[in-house]
Protein backbone atom coordinates (compact mmCIF):
# COMPACT_ATOMS: atom_id res chain seq x y z
CA UNK A 1 0.00 0.00 0.00
CA UNK A 2 0.87 3.47 -0.35
CA UNK A 3 1.09 6.00 2.65
CA UNK A 4 0.43 8.64 2.11
CA UNK A 5 3.25 11.47 2.33
CA UNK A 6 3.26 13.68 5.52
CA UNK A 7 3.00 17.16 4.72
CA UNK A 8 4.54 20.19 6.33
CA UNK A 9 2.09 22.84 8.01
CA UNK A 10 4.34 25.70 5.70
CA UNK A 11 3.35 23.40 2.88
CA UNK A 12 -0.01 22.81 3.71
CA UNK A 13 -0.62 26.98 4.33
CA UNK A 14 1.39 27.21 1.22
CA UNK A 15 -1.20 24.98 -0.66
CA UNK A 16 -3.99 26.88 0.92
CA UNK A 17 -2.68 29.99 -0.53
CA UNK A 18 -2.86 29.12 -3.84
CA UNK A 19 -6.25 27.34 -3.29
CA UNK A 20 -7.49 30.76 -2.19
CA UNK A 21 -5.43 32.53 -4.81
CA UNK A 22 -6.87 30.33 -8.03
CA UNK A 23 -10.85 30.84 -6.64
CA UNK A 24 -9.95 35.14 -6.75
CA UNK A 25 -8.48 34.68 -9.83
CA UNK A 26 -11.35 32.63 -11.35
CA UNK A 27 -13.56 35.33 -9.91
CA UNK A 28 -11.81 37.75 -11.13
CA UNK A 29 -11.69 36.93 -14.65
CA UNK A 30 -15.46 35.87 -14.62
CA UNK A 31 -16.12 39.75 -13.48
CA UNK A 32 -13.87 40.60 -16.39
CA UNK A 33 -15.26 38.62 -18.67
CA UNK A 34 -18.81 40.06 -17.86
CA UNK A 35 -17.87 43.61 -18.18
CA UNK A 36 -15.72 42.95 -21.40
CA UNK A 37 -19.13 40.80 -22.73
CA UNK A 38 -21.09 44.28 -23.90
CA UNK A 39 -23.71 42.70 -25.64
CA UNK A 40 -24.87 40.53 -22.63
CA UNK A 41 -24.46 43.37 -20.49
CA UNK A 42 -26.91 45.99 -22.62
CA UNK A 43 -28.96 42.33 -23.48
CA UNK A 44 -29.53 42.30 -19.61
CA UNK A 45 -30.06 46.19 -18.89
CA UNK A 46 -32.68 45.85 -21.29
CA UNK A 47 -34.69 43.58 -19.88
CA UNK A 48 -34.21 44.68 -16.02
CA UNK A 49 -35.13 48.53 -17.06
CA UNK A 50 -37.21 48.38 -20.26
CA UNK A 51 -39.14 51.61 -19.41
CA UNK A 52 -35.15 53.70 -18.88
CA UNK A 53 -34.21 52.41 -22.56
CA UNK A 54 -37.50 53.39 -24.15
CA UNK A 55 -37.30 56.90 -22.70
CA UNK A 56 -34.52 57.54 -23.18
CA UNK A 57 -34.63 56.45 -27.05
CA UNK A 58 -37.55 58.66 -27.39
CA UNK A 59 -35.67 61.46 -26.09
CA UNK A 60 -32.16 61.05 -28.16
CA UNK A 61 -34.51 60.52 -31.48
CA UNK A 62 -36.19 64.09 -30.38
CA UNK A 63 -32.99 65.56 -29.98
CA UNK A 64 -31.54 63.93 -32.79
CA UNK A 65 -34.83 65.38 -34.92
CA UNK A 66 -34.28 68.55 -33.80
CA UNK A 67 -30.69 69.04 -34.28
CA UNK A 68 -30.45 67.30 -37.57
CA UNK A 69 -33.63 68.96 -39.75
CA UNK A 70 -32.96 71.73 -42.31
CA UNK A 71 -34.55 74.57 -42.04
CA UNK A 72 -36.20 76.01 -45.53
CA UNK A 73 -34.47 78.71 -46.06
CA UNK A 74 -37.09 82.15 -46.27
CA UNK A 75 -37.47 83.19 -50.11
CA UNK A 76 -36.33 86.81 -50.84
CA UNK A 77 -39.01 89.09 -52.31
CA UNK A 78 -36.68 89.03 -56.02
CA UNK A 79 -37.41 84.86 -55.48
CA UNK A 80 -40.96 85.39 -54.98
CA UNK A 81 -41.20 87.83 -58.17
CA UNK A 82 -39.18 85.53 -60.40
CA UNK A 83 -41.50 82.31 -59.47
CA UNK A 84 -44.67 84.22 -59.76
CA UNK A 85 -43.35 85.77 -63.20
CA UNK A 86 -43.99 89.01 -64.41
CA UNK A 87 -47.57 88.33 -65.83
CA UNK A 88 -48.36 87.25 -62.21
CA UNK A 89 -46.94 89.97 -60.46
CA UNK A 90 -48.84 92.59 -62.92
CA UNK A 91 -51.79 90.42 -62.54
CA UNK A 92 -52.25 91.12 -58.93
CA UNK A 93 -51.20 94.50 -58.81
CA UNK A 94 -53.58 95.29 -61.75
CA UNK A 95 -56.04 93.26 -58.89
CA UNK A 96 -55.11 95.36 -56.33
CA UNK A 97 -55.97 98.91 -58.06
CA UNK A 98 -58.99 97.82 -59.69
CA UNK A 99 -60.53 96.38 -56.42
CA UNK A 100 -61.78 99.97 -54.80
CA UNK A 101 -62.65 101.29 -58.22
CA UNK A 102 -65.15 98.48 -59.27
CA UNK A 103 -66.99 98.45 -55.79
CA UNK A 104 -67.44 102.69 -56.35
CA UNK A 105 -68.85 101.30 -59.52
CA UNK A 106 -71.14 98.33 -58.36
CA UNK A 107 -71.92 100.60 -55.15
CA UNK A 108 -73.20 103.67 -57.51
CA UNK A 109 -75.04 101.14 -60.15
CA UNK A 110 -76.68 99.13 -56.83
CA UNK A 111 -77.81 102.79 -55.52
CA UNK A 112 -79.18 104.00 -58.88
CA UNK A 113 -80.99 100.98 -59.19
CA UNK A 114 -82.87 100.94 -56.02
CA UNK A 115 -83.55 104.49 -55.72
CA UNK A 116 -85.27 103.76 -59.29
CA UNK A 117 -87.25 101.27 -57.93
CA UNK A 118 -87.88 102.41 -54.66
CA UNK A 119 -89.23 106.00 -57.08
CA UNK A 120 -91.30 104.48 -59.36
CA UNK A 121 -93.96 103.42 -56.28
CA UNK A 122 -94.42 107.36 -55.39
CA UNK A 123 -97.25 109.14 -56.53
CA UNK A 124 -95.79 111.91 -58.81
CA UNK A 125 -97.99 114.90 -57.82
Amino acid sequence: MVQKPVISPEIEALLKRSETARRRLAYDLAVLKHRVDVPARVKESLQTHPTGWLGGSLVTGLIASLALRRRKPKKTTEEKVRKAGLAGLLLTAGGALARPVVKSLVTGYLQRTLAGRLGQGRDPH
